[in-house]
């Protein structure tokens, strides 16, 4: 019925494919408000400049999308 809540899409998968697309899309928005700036979203969010930039390659983000 259409009073149903709306269940998203990540609820269907596995942890593991739940995990990494909650990820993605934390660091994507982050990097948004961030201008793209990686050291400011690094420090925002806890992890070292260098981890941020292994995330970004690991899920191919790009700022251009």
């Amino acid at each position: 019925s259409k009073d149903e809540i709306a269940i998203p899409s990540y609820f269907s998968k596995n942890l593991k494919k739940a995990k990494s697309d909650f990820e993605k899309r934390f660091l994507v928005e982050r990097l948004i408000k961030n201008n793209w700036n990686i050291t400011k979203t690094a420090e925002e969010i806890g992890v070292e400049r260098s981890n941020l930039h292994k995330k970004i390659k690991q899920y191919k983000i790009d700022e251009s999308k």
